[in-house]
């Protein structure tokens, strides 16, 4: 699509604009931009819609892990999205995966060995 005499960052300020206000977000091979990400699409297997799969740069993770995909219907060409996801500094913490998995570990082992008795 081609746009003459148009400034493509007003468009893009508007089109995230109107998302942040509730609006839709047209046109499903153009996902909505987020700063410090990206987003890797995909269609369903009835190509009824295009997922945006969003990750975030080195140095940054989602804020909210379950707003890492969003949809568009192929039908109307509008991305379905309330919230956008946001990327925020800082990366995910292994070491506290290690520690719940520990802590994981440790309750089966107890109830291995109480079961026992």
């Amino acid at each position: 699509m081609m746009f003459i005499g148009v400034d493509t960052d007003t468009l893009r300020r508007e089109r995230l604009a109107r998302l942040a206000t509730g609006e839709t977000y047209e046109d499903c091979e153009q996902p909505p931009e987020i700063a410090h990400g990206s987003a890797r699409l995909t269609v369903d297997d009835n190509e009824e819609y295009v997922t945006a799969h969003y990750t975030c740069k080195s140095g940054y993770r989602l804020q909210e892990p379950q707003l890492a995909a969003i949809r568009c219907s192929i039908e109307t060409d509008e991305w379905e999205a309330n919230k956008l996801p946001v990327c925020v500094p800082g990366e995910y913490r292994l070491d506290r995966l290690a520690q719940v998995s520990k802590m994981l570990q440790l309750k089966e082992s107890i109830f291995c060995t109480h079961a026992r008795v």
